[in-house]
């Protein structure tokens, strides 16, 4: 299975930070982000990994520094003229995406997230979309899920007022298998985004699904969050294919 990492953010809110580095390889105890991203999804069988940035900007350092391959799995790079979102990235690398199904994954994530489970909940609902999911209270997203695991509702930074209405605090980790059929939903040639211009319209016909996060996650996209991603790699052992046993912390 494909993996494509989302990388052509700008981490802005990072400040000096990415000020000359991409946040994909913000430096985490001597080895790029991108590198721990990499080595946990090789062992949970990604078979080739595509990697987004945008021409022009700091991302023009990603091909130099990762390569060509990843402990002998091959990294395709699809560059881009101008940002396209999360969703535009994808169609505009539509060509590289060639498989049934394949992993869409944020380059400023890190967690340790076994994704056996993910999967399987994926193959067994045939859904266009499995997302992967976690509690917390004030997040970007407010989900709203059936026993099954069926994704009702998705509110994309929800208001003051749908937050006072809600009774979720399952939000999205940002980690997604996804089926060719999510593909079709996006414009061709436009900058567009996965939950709040796409999901939508795939939560209405109960195309997406939801499996819970079993691992520790991070979203680095703060100087605090960055020193918390720094603590994460010091005290998490690395990645296996044995499911988790016990839920950990949520750091985001």
């Amino acid at each position: 299975m494909k993996t494509f990492l989302l990388c052509a953010g700008a981490g802005t809110r990072l400040g000096q930070l990415t000020a000359e580095t991409p946040k994909c390889l913000l430096d985490l105890h001597g080895r790029p982000l991108l590198y721990y991203l990499c080595r946990q999804l090789a062992q949970h069988g990604t078979t080739e990994f595509i990697i987004n940035y945008t021409q022009g900007t700091t991302g023009e350092a990603i091909p130099t520094t990762m390569g060509k391959d990843f402990q002998g799995i091959p990294i395709r790079y699809s560059r881009e003229p101008q940002r396209l979102g999360t969703a535009g990235s994808l169609r505009f690398a539509q060509a590289l995406l060639t498989d049934e199904n394949f992993i869409v994954h944020y380059g400023d994530i890190l967690h340790f997230h076994n994704w056996a489970s993910t999967l399987e909940k994926h193959r067994c609902t045939g859904a266009t979309v499995t997302c992967v999911v976690h509690h917390r209270k004030g997040s970007n997203s407010i989900l709203e899920i059936t026993e099954n695991g069926c994704v009702t509702q998705w509110l994309e930074r929800p208001t003051p007022a749908q937050r006072q209405l809600s009774t979720s605090d399952c939000v999205s980790s940002s980690l997604f298998v996804c089926h060719q059929r999510l593909l079709p939903h996006i414009p061709v040639a436009t900058a567009c985004d996965l939950p709040k211009d796409i999901f939508p319209t795939l939560v209405r016909h109960h195309q997406i699904f939801a499996d819970p996060l079993n691992g520790p996650r991070v979203a680095i996209d703060s100087p605090e969050r960055y020193q918390q991603a720094q603590h994460l790699i010091q005290t998490t052992p690395p990645p296996t294919t044995t499911p988790a046993t016990h839920q950990h912390a949520i750091l985001s």
